[in-house]
This record gives structure tokens, C-alpha cells and sequence, in this order.
């Protein structure tokens, strides 16, 4: 009788464990960046505030190249936030690219989003993470490496998963 009680704790706690736990991430895409560490860049945000990427060190750190005339853009936005907005201790970084200030600004304030935005006015940031299309989300661990790469069609839940697979 204490062995069939044993048991059905021990089912029990492993289907509490596997029903709990996040979703894998869904499978990365290729990147060069893989596996290497992030590039680090300066810049300033559009609100005028300097940004450095490499004082993030220790953190997780997510990076999405956008464009305003993208449709999957904004919902790749809008993860983000879902996802800054569950995970404080995440560093959310949104990059538009060259002369898209003024709509870069206006995606923010409809999308209310709280996490730093920055324009790649000269294309370097970009050119730094070898980005050939929009949208594409960079995930780097705790050490600065790329741990993971996504595309068009990126999902909070997904972002989150990803985010979360990394240290």
C-alpha cells in the first residue's frame, strides 16, 4: 500500500513539473551571431538618453530590429512589451532604421511601449548584427552571447519561452 502511495505522489509531482513549466522556445534561426557575443553599440534613444549596450552585462538582453511600414514589425513590437512588461529584469531594446524617427515615434505611442527605442540612423547597429530582414529579435544570456534569433511572425508567448531559456 505505501509503494502505490509513493508512486501516485511521485506522478503527481512530475505532472505538476511538466504541466507548469514554460513551453520550449520555438526552434532559433540562423545567425552568424549564434552562439557569439552580442555586438555591443552606442547610441541614444529617442527620448534623447544615451544608450550603451554593453552596461547590460549579467542581464538578458533582447534587441529587435523593426520597420515602421511593417505589419509583423508591430507585432513583434507588441511581444516585446508583453514580454518587458512580465519580465522586469529584462532589457528590451527596439531599433528602427535610418530616417524613421518620426514614425518611430508615433509606433511607440500607439503602442505604448515602455522599453528603450533607438533609430539606426547610419545603419551600423544593423550592419553590427548582420540583419538582412525585418523583423528579426536577438536573444542574448546573461553573458552577452546570442543564444537565440527570430523572425516575422514572433508571439509573446514565444519571445517569453525563448527569453526564459537562456541564463
Amino acid at each position: 500500500m505505501r509503494m502505490k502511495a509513493r508512486f501516485g505522489v511521485s506522478a503527481l509531482a512530475v505532472w505538476l513539473l511538466l504541466g507548469c513549466s514554460s513551453q520550449p522556445p520555438p526552434k532559433s534561426q540562423d545567425s552568424a551571431l549564434l552562439g557569439d557575443v552580442m555586438p555591443s553599440f552606442e547610441t541614444r534613444t529617442l527620448n534623447g538618453n544615451p544608450l550603451f549596450s554593453g552596461a547590460y552585462q549579467g542581464r538578458r538582453v533582447v534587441v529587435s530590429f523593426v520597420a515602421s511600414d511593417c505589419d509583423a514589425c508591430d507585432e513583434t513590437l507588441q511581444a516585446a512589451q508583453g514580454m518587458y512588461a512580465d519580465l522586469s529584469d529584462v532589457v528590451v531594446v527596439g531599433v528602427f532604421g535610418p530616417n524613421e524617427t518620426a514614425d518611430a515615434n508615433l509606433t511607440v505611442q500607439q503602442n505604448e511601449l515602455r522599453f528603450p527605442v533607438v533609430v539606426d540612423e547610419n545603419g551600423k547597429i544593423a550592419e553590427l548584427f548582420r540583419v538582412a530582414e525585418r523583423p528579426t529579435t536577438f536573444v542574448a544570456d546573461g553573458y552577452g552571447r546570442v543564444q537565440w534569433v527570430g523572425g516575422a511572425g514572433l508571439t509573446q508567448d514565444q519571445l517569453t519561452s525563448a527569453v526564459q531559456s537562456v541564463d
